[in-house]
């Protein structure tokens, strides 16, 4: 069975995908069954073993490095929920069996992209960057991503659907806010400091209300959701956050919101880079604030916005 090496930024389940190709397997589910049978067969330590713990000892690469260039984990879990947990090891053993598994029946690419792989690897692949909340552009060539949707859409490599199968999931550039908050989800990506969500949550607090929003379920002060509502396009607004096509104005809307409360928990990574995207005018700037403590450079002028 062939494993290959994965690419830098190449998603894991397109990693699966690839391998699914070139061994010609019939499917994904009997493509990660043979993952860990070839891995057990290697010496893998016990039944079980979640395909991605496999994959990664099978192409001899430290889990942790797998799970940080090749899966969202970095993502969805920029911060730690308690200081205590912060250690060496990021990710529990539950998020990493987790991490494979959820479902997916759509998947991005960038037309652009996958001609270039094809001219510089003779394939072409999932990025992983590509498939991040409300990633409907890409960043490097600032086109419109397309959208292949199936029951495992990473099952065939990208330059077998382009020109065949696949919507435009936007029209056009991305607008600039859209655009600041995909670079802050990039950089967050490729992030390997950690934080904790209190001491996080807690500045972020004292930054809102420094520009006079509000920062409870109650008052007279702008919401962050409210301001969103104003700078992004509400077509891409309602497909990272669906609920939010019937939100009125002044109206509390937590999956936003709440990510200033100090005291609420098990915010969404989009909620808090909707904020950050908000607050900060470069994400540079939002990225440098919230891992190095620099002074916050806050520009956007949400006094307009009322």
């Amino acid at each position: 069975m062939l494993i290959p090496i994965p690419l830098h930024d190449e998603f894991y389940k397109g990693h699966v995908g690839r391998i699914q190709t070139l061994n010609s397997l019939p499917d994904y589910q009997r493509t990660n069954y043979d993952i860990r049978n070839l891995a057990r067969s290697k010496g893998a330590p016990r039944e079980g073993e979640p395909t991605i713990v496999s994959l990664a000892r099978l192409c001899q690469i430290p889990l942790e490095e797998y799970l940080q260039f090749n899966t969202l984990l970095p993502y969805h879990s920029f911060y730690q929920h308690k200081k205590s947990h912060v250690s060496d090891m990021r990710w529990s053993t539950g998020t990493i069996s987790r991490c494979g598994t959820l479902p997916c029946r759509s998947a991005y690419y960038c037309e652009q992209c996958v001609r270039g792989d094809l001219r510089r690897h003779g394939f072409s692949y999932w990025r992983r960057i590509h498939q991040l909340p409300g990633m409907m552009w890409c960043l490097k060539h600032r086109s419109p991503l397309r959208e292949y949707t199936a029951a495992f859409p990473f099952d065939v490599l990208p330059d077998k659907v382009i020109n065949r199968f696949g919507k435009s999931a936007q029209q056009g550039s991305s607008p600039l806010a859209v655009r600041r908050f995909l670079e802050i989800s990039a950089l967050l990506l490729e992030q390997r400091k950690l934080i904790t969500e209190s001491d996080f949550k807690l500045r972020l607090n004292k930054l809102a209300r420094s520009v006079n929003l509000r920062v409870s379920q109650r008052g007279s002060r702008l919401l962050p959701s409210d301001v969103a509502m104003k700078v992004f396009p509400s077509d891409w607004l309602v497909s990272v956050f669906p609920r939010i096509r019937g939100k009125q104005y002044a109206e509390y809307f937590p999956a936003i919101d709440a990510v200033t409360r100090v005291s609420s928990w098990n915010s969404a990574t989009a909620g808090f880079i909707i904020v950050l995207s908000i607050l900060f005018d470069r994400a540079d700037d939002a990225i440098a604030w919230l891992f190095d403590d620099s002074p916050a450079r806050i520009s956007l002028p949400l006094q307009s916005i009322e």
